[in-house]
């Protein structure tokens, strides 16, 4: 949601890699240009990391990637599509 904190989730194994950065993308140029960092060097055990003050555009087709902080073309995982929605509107875990 537009403007407010938004959770990122995610479960690890043993022996995945970290730390991890977490970048969105967005496929469309149009609504994201290029990857938007979220937090660096984040240690894969946590768990979750809050996002505060989202400033992405409201719009489809987002994807949340866990790379390699020291070569961001490398990424660990990917979610599935996202979209942000506008403020006030309300989310599903």
């Amino acid at each position: 949601v537009q403007n407010t904190s938004n959770p990122i989730q995610w479960s690890s194994q043993p022996g995945d890699p970290s730390p991890i950065s977490i970048i969105v993308t967005n496929p469309d140029n149009s609504i994201l240009n290029g990857p938007f960092s979220i937090h660096e060097f984040v240690n894969i055990t946590d768990g979750s990391f809050t996002v505060t003050n989202v400033t992405l555009r409201v719009d489809k087709g987002f994807f949340v990637n866990f790379v390699n902080p020291s070569n961001a073309s490398q990424i660990y995982a990917q979610s599935q599509p996202f979209e942000v929605k506008p403020p006030g509107s309300t989310y599903l875990l």
